[in-house]
C-alpha cells in the first residue's frame, strides 16, 4: 500500500536526482506538479510523478500526460500500479477525458492498471511530438492512452492457506494429539 502527498521542499533535490538519472528532461522542474508516493507501514519514498499539460495547436486542445513517473526498485508491484492509478485520478478530477503516458520501463504497470498501448499515427499532433523526444532519450518507449475513468487497480488480497491434497482431518487431529496442541493452536494445516 502506499500514501501520496503532493511534493514538498524536501523532495525537491531527491526528485531531480533521480530525474537526471532517468534522462529525464527537468528544464521546466515545479515541484508542486510532484506527486510522491510513500510506503505506507515504512514513510519511504517509493516513486513520484506528474500530471503534464500539452495543448495541440492546429485544434486548440488540451491533452494531458501522466510524465516523469519513477517507480523505484524497492517499490512493489502493488505500490507502482496504485502511483500510476493516482495520478491518473488527479487527471480525472481536473476534468480531463483522456491522458496519455510514454514510459520507457515499468511497462507491465501501465497494462496492468489499464492503458493501451497506441501506435504513434493513433495519437494527437502533440502526443506524437512528445514520444519522438522521449524515444530520443530511451530505447524502450511505448506510447500508452485511456480514459482516467478506466485506470484502475484492485488490491490483490492474499490467498487462503489450502491444506495439502489427501491430508484428511482425522490426520491433523492425529498430529495434534502427537504434538501436544491444543485446538486453538494454529498449524500448517489449520484452515
Amino acid at each position: 500500500m502506499i500514501k501520496t502527498r503532493k511534493a514538498i521542499t524536501d523532495d525537491e533535490a531527491w526528485i531531480l536526482e533521480k530525474l537526471s538519472q532517468e534522462n529525464a528532461n527537468h528544464d521546466l522542474f515545479r515541484p508542486e506538479d510532484f506527486i510522491v508516493a510513500l510506503d505506507a507501514d515504512t514513510d519511504e519514498r517509493v516513486g513520484f510523478g506528474c500530471v503534464q499539460y500539452h495543448r495541440n495547436i492546429s485544434d486548440d486542445t488540451e491533452y494531458v500526460e501522466l510524465g516523469n513517473i519513477v517507480v523505484l526498485d524497492r517499490a512493489s508491484e502493488e505500490q507502482g500500479c496504485l502511483l500510476i492509478t493516482e495520478l491518473a485520478q488527479q487527471a480525472q478530477n481536473s476534468g480531463n477525458q483522456q491522458v496519455f503516458s510514454f514510459p520507457h520501463s515499468h511497462h507491465d504497470l501501465f497494462e496492468e492498471v489499464g492503458f493501451i498501448e497506441k501506435d504513434k499515427s493513433e495519437l494527437p499532433e502533440v502526443m506524437q511530438k512528445r514520444i519522438v523526444e522521449e524515444k530520443e532519450k530511451h530505447s524502450n518507449v511505448a506510447s500508452y492512452s485511456e480514459q482516467p475513468k478506466n485506470i484502475e487497480y484492485d488490491i490483490k488480497e492474499e490467498d487462503e492457506f489450502v491444506k495439502p491434497e489427501g491430508t484428511t482431518d482425522e490426520e491433523v487431529e492425529s498430529i495434534k494429539e502427537e504434538l501436544n496442541l491444543g485446538d486453538n493452536t494454529t498449524t500448517k494445516y489449520s484452515i
